[in-house]
């Protein structure tokens, strides 16, 4: 669509391929499947709830000229090849930014993130780090492997149902001084962990929970199920949300 390291953001944004792109949305030609989840959330009303409106929707708007202040980097999926061309990205855009969110789906071990804090710590300039983890692995050698980043806080996805991983996420938000909040998307295989996940959450330290409907992708898994089904998860959640109070309603 056009590069960041090249040209300005306006010059990105009103060039032909932005303007290509725009024109075939209008006609209603998508230029990849998934892009049928954010359709789905206008068409729906779940436009608010939609995670890129949620979390960053509220952020000022800034002037042409005023260039990039923030990206997010997803980080390849397991088994996928990192590109020189996404090291060099994250090496390049990080110059100028007030902040960077990095989203991966292996524990921080893992060569994907070690990659990524590489190409960080090659640039002149590192902004305050976001992380978005699905796995830490051993919260010690997580530690080690961020050492020196100056990480803005952390967020743990819980939507697989393992408690022991909010427990290492406490550790690693603890050894690194962050703020740590908790987020569970209700899916169809793992829906019924969220009153375990809830009560984990609540218990000391206090850890805040996002209960959501739509992943990250803003794809909504729930959708895939029954009339029927939902109703069972529906009926479910209220039952438990009852035996919720005080410190310990998420």
């Amino acid at each position: 669509m056009g590069s960041l390291s090249e040209h300005a953001v306006a010059e990105v944004r009103d060039g032909a391929e932005f303007a290509n792109l725009r024109a075939s949305l209008a006609a209603g030609r998508l230029p990849a499947s998934h892009c049928a989840s954010c359709i789905g959330s206008c068409a729906s009303g779940f436009l608010a709830d939609a995670p890129m409106v949620r979390d960053y929707g509220a952020l000022a708007v800034f002037p042409n000229d005023a260039g990039l202040k923030g990206v997010v980097f997803r980080l390849p999926a397991p088994g996928a090849a990192w590109s020189a061309a996404a090291r060099r990205a994250l090496t390049v855009e990080s110059k100028g930014l007030t902040s960077i969110t990095i989203e991966g789906v292996e524990p921080l071990a893992a060569a994907s993130w070690r990659d990524a804090v590489a190409a960080l710590r090659s640039g002149s300039h590192i902004p305050p780090v976001s992380l978005r983890l699905f796995r830490i692995g051993d919260s010690a050698q997580a530690s080690l492997a961020l050492e020196g980043l100056p990480i803005a806080d952390l967020e743990i996805d819980l939507s697989h149902g393992d408690i022991a991983e909010l427990e290492a996420a406490r550790r690693l938000a603890s050894s690194l001084g962050a703020p740590l909040r908790a987020r569970f998307a209700l899916t169809p295989a793992k829906w019924f962990h969220f009153e375990a996940v809830a009560h984990a959450c609540s218990a000391s330290p206090v850890t805040p929970l996002a209960l959501g409907i739509q992943a990250r992708s803003s794809e909504i898994p729930l959708s895939r199920v029954s009339i029927e089904d939902l109703g069972i998860v529906r009926a479910a959640i209220n039952s438990c949300w009852d035996r919720f109070s005080g410190s310990a309603r998420p």
